[in-house]
């Protein structure tokens, strides 16, 4: 996200008054990641804030402590920040700007904009490059991302929870999982390529640098120089692997095979020396013909390593064998369990869960997670060297017989057959016990905007898209926007969630100038681009939430999504009914509903008492057959599941007191997935 330069960055931390004060687990995290990115307070200022609420709070008796280098303010009441940033689940880093102020929630999202506040201040660290391939490190929300969900909610949660209650012997289900993962085969989409980086580190003088043709003097290019400068942090990092795994044979902990012959790697460009091959003319000439035709073939003499004979990557740290920012938020919360067993001398746990305590000591390693975590009060603990070989039976508890059943269902070929197969029994079977889809109209006549007399900026036409697409758009944006109107009042809060790139909520925002409208998105690229276009339009009835909509506390109004993928539309229909506020929902993928750690399937009692989780989850699947040949009879069987999925999301409303039409977008042909759901509360 983007912030004015002449406004001031906040982060807002919780603050417990106690004997010696108390930071939760969250906000410890997240200040151990502010000091190891070396942060100032004049890129990120930090805010201490009391809860408005008085509650009883533990005191986790951790030796954490805020950074004596730390410049915050004087601790503030929570009646004192931002009535905005007091919408959202503590920690809150709230990025200023004069139009669209910005609050970022969520661990995770917090955590990676600390990161890139960090490199743009310090570029030579190169700290983005914790963020992973694609910087798609703790990226996707923890509903869909087994990493988000482990870092931002089940660690912290495990520790807290462990400290609070004192359990000896026990091991926490959270450090069961990391312990199962580190015990993994490394899994990266470029493997291969890093495997080969390794294999040239540990044989630095069997290779020389190649663009195109073979360099007889190993010499490195202009270019080449100042890209390898570049990528000076991540070598650096591959270095260090290449050395472990040197020693791993020394020390035994893992058998890597160092020994076979080098020849070339041709993803980088680089090759073995080979002098007796090189001069070889007879077998050149031989193919010489095969070279010409694939000109990007290196010299016959050169023979390409065999994957089989390049190294295994050992598993060193969470996502692989480089560090990411993954390790770094588990790293505080796994320091207090660790310096727990420590001290209170349980000597079997070490040996229980030998990869977290080898994981932690490989993060000492890491530039600057020492000095950081001194500064932070967490003192390097000194643990016994053990060979990293779990022998835990608890593991198998991590995956119960249910969901092996839903893995075996989601397998694309598994569906396919079950489609054909299920599907018309249970649909006969919902039938028998009186369940059928049913549409209503939508509630109003006309339902067209006249586009052409608003700003270019409010339109939902953005990017390079035909104008058919376009007018769909307009279309669905259309028969959400027309339902508000008939429902809201001059001083509402209108809440778009998952808002994308703004389209419903800044034309909500334009039309009812008296309303302020708040936009929740989690994809940071798409609420850029709402951003720009508040900006652009000066618009000052409009606040920015980049995060879960999971953390969004706030009271509202009017919910509304557009085509909220799978278990995100149960999400906001349940922050709706929890706010007693009216909703317009438009769902999609219902093929990605599952359970998550807020939300189960079925979600009324009436289904609940005909369909499993399994069966639901399958019509889900067939919901999502609904292809632009509207008239078939795929298509004519995926409407009628949606209306089944959405019925039970009706019925749940129902049992809450809620009037609930479900009603199909006008025109149909908008977009196959043209449900529209609209609710209105008890009290109207």
């Amino acid at each position: 996200m983007t912030s004015s330069a002449s406004c001031e960055d906040t982060l807002y931390l919780s603050y417990y008054d106690n004997d010696s004060g108390t930071l939760s687990l969250e906000s410890q995290i997240t200040l151990f990641l502010h000091t190891f990115c070396q942060l100032t307070s004049s890129v990120c200022k930090v805010c201490l804030v009391r809860p408005l609420i008085k509650r009883k709070v533990f005191q986790l008796n951790t030796t954490f402590k805020i950074p004596e280098s730390l410049q915050y303010n004087e601790i503030l009441d929570e009646g004192s920040v931002p009535p905005y940033v007091r919408h959202c689940a503590p920690p809150v880093l709230l990025l200023r700007n004069e139009y669209a102020s910005c609050c970022c929630c969520g661990l995770a999202n917090i955590l990676r904009n600390l990161v890139y506040k960090g490199d743009k201040e310090h570029p030579e660290r190169n700290l983005t490059s914790y963020l992973g391939y694609n910087q798609t490190c703790l990226k996707a929300c923890a509903e869909s991302s087994q990493w988000t969900k482990l870092c931002e909610i089940e660690m912290p949660a495990a520790i807290e929870e462990f400290l609070r209650t004192g359990c000896h012997g026990d091991i926490p289900l959270a450090i069961l999982k990391f312990e199962n993962l580190l015990s993994q085969p490394v899994a990266m989409s470029n493997i291969n390529k890093k495997r080969r980086e390794v294999h040239k580190m540990m044989n630095p003088d069997n290779f020389v640098k190649s663009r195109g043709k073979c360099k007889h003097d190993g010499g490195v290019s202009e270019s080449d120089e100042q890209g390898s400068q570049s990528e000076t942090s991540r070598e650096n990092v591959i270095v260090n692997t290449a050395t472990r795994m040197q020693n791993m044979q020394v020390t035994g902990t893992e058998t890597v095979e160092v020994t076979a012959p080098m020849k070339e790697i041709i993803d980088d460009g680089y090759i073995a020396n080979d002098d007796e091959n090189c001069h070889d003319n007879q077998d050149r000439t031989a193919s010489g013909a095969t070279r010409r035709k694939k000109k990007w073939r290196k010299p016959h003499s050169r023979r390409i390593i065999p994957t089989e004979s390049l190294p295994t990557l050992p598993h060193l740290f969470a996502e692989g064998f480089e560090v990411s920012l993954a390790d770094l938020v588990l790293f505080p919360s796994l320091y207090h369990y660790i310096a727990h067993t420590i001290k209170n001398d349980v000597s079997d746990i070490q040996e229980k869960i030998p990869q977290v305590f080898q994981w932690y000591k490989n993060m000492l390693t890491v530039p600057y997670v020492t000095e950081a975590s001194e500064m932070c009060g967490l003192t390097p603990l000194i643990t016994r060297d053990l060979q990293p070989v779990s022998q835990l039976d608890e593991l198998s508890i991590l995956q119960s017989e249910d969901s092996l059943k839903l893995q075996k269902l989601r397998s694309r070929k598994t569906i396919k057959t079950a489609l054909k197969k299920e599907v018309p029994g249970l649909l006969d079977k919902l039938a028998s016990n009186g369940i059928e889809t049913a549409f209503k109209k939508h509630p109003c006549e006309n339902i067209e905007l006249e586009w052409n007399d608003f700003p270019e900026d409010v339109r939902p036409i953005q990017g390079d898209v035909t104008d058919e697409r376009s007018l769909r758009k307009c279309h669905q944006v259309e028969n959400i926007v027309s339902a508000v109107l008939t429902i809201a009042q001059p001083g509402d809060v209108i809440v778009d969630f998952c808002c994308g790139a703004g389209h419903v909520g800044i034309t909500l925002a334009h039309l009812l100038p008296q309303c302020h409208v708040f936009l929740i998105e989690n994809k940071i690229e798409s609420l850029e681009r709402a951003q720009s276009r508040v900006v652009d339009l000066k618009m000052k009835n409009v606040t920015l939430y980049h995060g879960n909509l999971e953390y969004f506390l706030g009271s509202f109004d009017i919910g509304v999504s557009l085509h909220a993928c799978g278990v995100a539309t149960d999400m906001v229909l349940a922050k709706c009914i929890a706010c007693k506020a009216a909703f317009v929902s438009s769902p999609c993928c219902y093929g990605s509903v599952r359970n998550t750690h807020v939300i189960t399937y079925p979600r009324s009692k009436t289904f609940k008492q005909v369909l499993s989780e399994e069966e639901y989850i399958l019509i889900g699947h067939a919901a999502d057959q609904t292809p632009w040949q509207f008239e078939s009879d795929t298509a004519k069987q995926g409407k009628r599941c949606m209306g089944l999925i959405d019925g039970d999301r009706a019925e749940r409303a129902r049992e809450h007191g809620y009037l609930v039409t479900v009603c199909t977008m006008q025109p149909p042909s908008c977009t196959p997935k043209n449900n529209l759901l609209i609710g209105f509360p008890p009290s109207s």
